[in-house]
């Protein structure tokens, strides 16, 4: 029995990296995948990709939904580091530490920088060992009041930008300059709780360039790419030229 219940395990874990979706490389040295939960994986498969600590967590959330979220996001970040990788141990001896504010980072490769993000039922990891990476992800929705939120969430003349735009237009403005910065963010070792005027975007059309300010500024050239690999998604990738990974 307990080896058909490894075959089984296996094969859930198999069908579910198969699952995986990669991106064409937004830059040399970058890796970007996803992966959409269609709800046809066992929580109780999956959990066992986890670390002992992650299954502890897990068991310990209430909500069914919450709980497979949760289970299905750190299944994911494994598959996509172990590929990254080529990890060849097992799924739950791969480390993937998560601190507050501060990127994930993997203990097996310390020079690997890695971000991740997910909304809805859908998520995305990007990691790099030659650049500072950040992503973000948001489902493509209809938001309401597009530019009552951006003056409330962004500078004055980011929210301008957005409202001076086509109706039609402003939505989808809205959510890929909200995800150009929390990427920002995270490229530059900071979480959202900094605040997302942290870092000021200028455009042109949906062109947008950093400047980082205050005590976040660097003397560094940042991109910022949005990724269409994943339908109904908005993706965005902000990382630093090749070999500056300084992170204050």
């Amino acid at each position: 029995m307990k080896h058909f219940d490894e075959s089984v395990r296996n094969s859930a874990l198999s069908a579910f990296h198969s699952a995986v979706s990669w991106s064409r490389s937004p830059a040399s040295g970058i890796s970007v995948a996803a992966i959409t939960d269609n709800f046809t994986f066992d929580v109780s498969d999956l959990s066992t990709a986890l670390s002992v600590g992650e299954r502890k967590k897990a068991s310990a959330i209430a909500d069914p939904n919450e709980k497979r979220h949760y289970v299905f996001k750190r299944c994911f970040q494994r598959m996509f580091v172990k590929t990254v990788l080529n990890w060849m141990g097992p799924l739950d001896g791969l480390e993937i530490e998560h601190q507050l504010d501060r990127p994930p980072n993997c203990p097996h490769a310390p020079d690997l920088q890695l971000s991740f993000s997910s909304s809805g039922f859908s998520a995305v990891a990007c990691a790099s060992r030659t650049r500072a990476v950040g992503i973000d992800v948001e489902h493509h929705r209809a938001i309401e009041n597009v530019g009552a939120l951006a003056r409330r969430f962004f500078t004055p003349t980011e929210a301008e930008m957005i409202t001076e735009l086509p109706p039609a237009d402003q939505n989808l403005a809205f959510l890929r300059l909200w995800t150009a910065k929390e990427a920002g963010l995270k490229a530059i070792g900071r979480g959202i709780v900094s605040g997302l005027n942290s870092l000021v975007l200028s455009s042109e059309g949906y062109r947008y360039n950093f400047e980082i300010v205050e005590e976040f500024k660097m003397s560094t050239a940042w991109s910022c790419i949005h990724l269409t690999f994943m339908p109904h998604h908005i993706v965005t990738v902000v990382h630093s030229p090749e070999k500056s990974l300084h992170i204050p």
